[in-house]
């Protein structure tokens, strides 16, 4: 916790424009497991803010965590329309049930020692800069026919979000986002080959 807390401050007075924010101590909890001092575990949590993450934590223009959404959106809406149609039905297309797994890369939803597998994968991943992406819709796309046999209204989809991927083998949610970027490249390389246009 002491640790935490030193780099936490340190990087608070390193960028002011956005200081500390609720979920960033889930990301460095994850970092100072593999780095035994504050100095590495501090540049390491800089590059990861500075890289990938940090307009997840403004609330303005530069707010990326909405544009993170809408493609959540996009993607459900052509690749599991069922789900959509329902979501639609609930109000709930705004995908903000799925807010946590962006903001934090899923670090609530499995074991430190899972953790690291999947932000391997998110990271190291050649096809996408933001692959998290196409796991979160892959993970909607598994549950689909709980979801609406259910009817599912949003408190629900809220609920039910935030342990669904804790019952869920990282093993298993790695195959299922693999496979769901495999359709999606198929179905975009097939528009554009027969010149009708991609949807996101």
């Amino acid at each position: 916790i002491s640790r935490m807390r030193n780099v936490l401050m340190t990087y608070s007075f390193f960028n002011f424009d956005i200081g500390y924010c609720q979920g960033m101590s889930d990301l460095l909890s994850v970092i100072l497991l593999m780095y035994d001092t504050e100095y590495e575990a501090f540049h390491v949590f800089k590059q990861l803010l500075g890289q990938r993450v940090a307009g997840n934590f403004y609330d303005d223009h530069r707010h990326t965590m909405t544009k993170q959404l809408k493609a959540v959106e996009t993607l459900t809406q052509h690749f599991v329309n069922p789900l959509w149609r329902h979501l639609e039905s609930q109000g709930a297309t705004s995908m903000a049930f799925c807010f946590r797994w962006l903001l934090v890369l899923f670090k609530r939803e499995f074991q430190p020692h899972e953790i690291h597998l999947m932000w391997d994968v998110i990271f190291a991943c050649p096809f996408s800069k933001q692959f998290e992406i196409f796991v979160v819709t892959a993970m909607l796309r598994s549950v689909t026919k709980q979801v609406i046999d259910h009817a599912f209204a949003y408190d629900d989809l809220l609920k039910f979000s935030n342990c669904l991927v804790g019952n869920m083998k990282v093993e298993d949610v790695v195959r299922l986002s693999l496979d769901f970027y495999g359709l999606v490249s198929e179905k975009v390389a097939w528009k554009r080959r027969a010149g009708l246009g991609v949807c996101a």
